[in-house]
């Protein structure tokens, strides 16, 4: 065996245990930190992110499946480069507002990984991309106070504006498709 070949067959097996756990890990992470008083030791988070991210994209590379490994390593390198930055003061928003921009990072390693894997636009990938980016810049929007208030008094305010010309378009809707089959029965 060739070390080309035994670094594949070693960098499968510790790809597989590493992705789900590092991508876990870091969640997990982020949320104990977003919601609770706890703080973990500076530069702790984006180390291990960038870390796992550079191995699985190097993982990514040297194995035929690689949209899996392509979407975490570009998930975990963001998300490792976005706390580095806050962790040196070069972004100067708290980390309970941050959550929002992991939801964009998510959103583009989607399509990143996606357009990588099969070099055009498939709605698996670009579906949940836009669910995603949407998602994550109406959360950012009320995050950094760009909207005033919050979105469960928006909601109160628009929903009802919103709902009473949809369902007046459904009603007009349901009322030509009755008179059409009236029509044809006729």
């Amino acid at each position: 065996m060739n070390t080309k070949q035994l670094l594949k067959r070693l960098s499968l097996r510790l790809s597989t245990f590493l992705l789900p756990i590092s991508v876990g890990l870091i969640i997990i992470a982020l949320t104990l930190a977003m919601l609770s008083s706890y703080r973990f030791p500076r530069f702790l988070i984006p180390v291990f992110a960038l870390c796992c991210g550079a191995f699985l994209w190097y993982s990514g590379v040297l194995l035929e499946n690689r949209l899996r490994f392509f979407f975490a390593a570009l998930f975990l390198s963001l998300t490792g480069l976005l706390m580095l930055l806050i962790d040196l003061g070069a972004v100067s928003l708290p980390l309970r507002k941050v959550w929002p921009v992991l939801m964009l990072i998510v959103a583009f390693s989607f399509l990143a990984s996606g357009y990588n894997e099969y070099r055009r636009p498939l709605a698996t990938y670009v579906a949940p991309a836009a669910a995603f980016a949407v998602l994550g810049a109406v959360f950012l929007l009320f995050s950094i106070n760009i909207i005033p208030g919050s979105i469960v008094t928006l909601a109160f305010v628009w929903l009802p504006l919103l709902a009473l010309p949809s369902l007046i378009a459904i009603l007009v809707w349901l009322y030509r498709i009755r008179r059409d089959c009236r029509q044809n029965d006729a």
